[in-house]
């Protein structure tokens, strides 16, 4: 739980001691490699993060959250194809929770926005929107792509649209 709540807090580093600490407790326990692989990722060792998620994903191929994580791991160190393919794997093979699926779109729309596919990341985005409806990160990267696009006056509602779903988070 320490743990967890370091990530929250954007203090990874410190995460990484307590899940290193958990793992070696219990090497079986999937919370807490899953939160080692987080807390790498966060830390910036990728390969680490991935050796770690990918063992756990292997293991648990049925767990959505190691899944998404490893997705995300993927993305992070700039291996897009093999994210895009996790991704269509995830979103094409597996029964989601709203929420989880909501994070696998949003995933695939940010992996082709890093990936420099703007119009993919707009696309995907856009169908993300409509499948899972507002969505905070998904009216972000839209927005994203619609700027890198130079499409400054589309990009405008967007953005306001995703500022109007974060305030209703907020309040």
């Amino acid at each position: 739980l320490a743990g967890r709540a370091l990530i929250a807090m954007g203090r990874p580093q410190e995460a990484l001691a307590e899940a290193a600490e958990a793992v070696v407790i219990d090497r079986h326990d999937p919370a807490s490699r899953l939160l080692l692989g987080q807390a790498l990722q966060g830390c910036g060792r990728h390969d680490e993060a991935l050796a770690v998620l990918g063992e756990l994903w292997r293991e648990t191929p049925d767990d959505t959250q190691a899944a998404l994580r490893l997705a995300d791991a993927l993305m992070h160190a700039r291996s897009h194809d093999a994210a895009a393919e996790l991704l269509a794997h995830i979103l094409d093979n597996t029964i989601l929770a709203s929420h989880a699926r909501s994070q696998a779109l949003a995933l695939r729309a940010q992996n082709a926005l890093q990936r420099g596919n703007h119009a993919a990341a707009l696309e995907a985005a856009l169908a993300g929107l409509d499948e899972a409806g507002p969505h905070a990160a998904l009216h972000s990267i839209a927005a994203h792509a619609l700027i890198a696009m130079q499409r400054f006056g589309d990009a405008r509602p967007v953005s306001y649209t995703h500022l109007r779903a974060h305030e209703t988070v907020l309040d």
